[in-house]
């Protein structure tokens, strides 16, 4: 019964928001509704190049990081270094 008065709320809620759309449409004709969803997109468009941005900017940074583990590794003495070389060859994915 629960369930049924949730649903019932729920499409009371959009036929309320759909109501106040069209609403707006009369008063105000299409152009306040559409300059507002414009704005909105450009809002989301401007957030996902900022947030591709600090993505590639933490990629870079990993893949420094990485060069210099790889590179200390690499130059590792002794029976340490030489147990670090081959634990980082069992780590890395393997290439055919």
């Amino acid at each position: 019964m629960a369930e049924k008065d949730a649903k019932i709320a729920r499409l009371a809620r959009e036929l309320a928001d759909a109501q106040s759309k069209l609403k707006e449409f009369e008063e105000r004709g299409t152009d306040a509704y559409m300059a507002r969803k414009v704005e909105t997109l450009l809002a989301a468009a401007q957030s996902a190049r900022g947030q591709a941005l600090d993505a590639s900017l933490a990629r870079s940074k990993a893949e420094g990081e990485l060069r210099v583990l790889e590179k200390a590794i690499a130059e590792a003495r002794g029976p340490a270094g030489w147990l670090l070389r081959r634990a980082a060859r069992r780590v890395r994915p393997q290439t055919a």
